[in-house]
């Protein structure tokens, strides 16, 4: 299996290829460990391509299954946490997108906080293309701002939904207010920390913006 890089920062974009297996077959993507993992596949699933987030540093192993035939790649995540590439070159706006966001926990106890990692519903040129987002912190309360796509000047072919991740840490115990800005409308909600439990309260059916699941530990 080809991989782009065999280091890499949390959050930042890792591609994965299959050489080998069946032409038109179905390929399962897996991670070990899965923690804090979000996988990307560029077009279907029988693409041999991937996009892959890490969350938390340490060492994971990829496999893609085609079939009987299975490839495998390592790479190793350090403690940097990925901001975008340096070089872009083209932001697209994220018109009449969507977003589906999925928070998972970081840390442990009182020192826990969360991983909120982002996928467009959308695809976009480059299939290392790059979610643009900032979070502030207001207090207690947090707001995420996804403002485009970042296309790098070596745009690797393909189209692939964009995606990254964010980290809030550490987070008190207790109710923050979480809003989330998609073309320039503010979306609130809320979550509340007790212990390793996060529990959120997300007021909207319109899948503009959908956070799944609710309840993490």
């Amino acid at each position: 299996m080809e991989s782009s890089k065999s280091t890499a920062s949390q959050a930042e974009p890792v591609l994965f290829k299959m050489n080998n297996g069946p032409v038109n077959g179905t390929v399962q993507w897996s991670v070990s460990p899965d923690k804090n993992v979000q996988i990307n596949v560029e077009a279907s699933e029988y693409s041999k391509e991937a996009a892959i987030l890490f969350g938390s540093a340490g060492k994971y192993t990829v496999s893609a299954t085609s079939g009987s035939v299975t490839a495998t790649s390592f790479v190793t995540i350090d403690t940097a946490i990925y901001h975008g590439p340096k070089d872009t070159t083209v932001i697209m706006p994220l018109t009449n997108d969507s977003l589906v966001l999925r928070p998972s926990v970081f840390g442990s106890h009182d020192s826990s906080g969360l991983v909120i990692s982002a996928i467009t519903r959308n695809k976009y040129n480059c299939l290392n293309n790059f979610l643009i987002s900032q979070v502030y912190t207001y207090g207690d309360d947090y707001t995420i701002v996804y403002s485009g796509v970042g296309m790098p000047e070596n745009c690797q072919g393909g189209k692939a939904k964009a995606q990254t991740m964010n980290h809030i840490y550490p987070v008190k115990n207790g109710s923050h207010v979480l809003k989330i800005i998609l073309e320039g409308v503010t979306y609130t909600g809320s979550f509340t920390k007790e212990g390793n439990k996060y529990t959120f309260k997300w007021p909207y059916d319109d899948n503009v913006v959908r956070i799944s699941p609710l309840v993490i530990q």
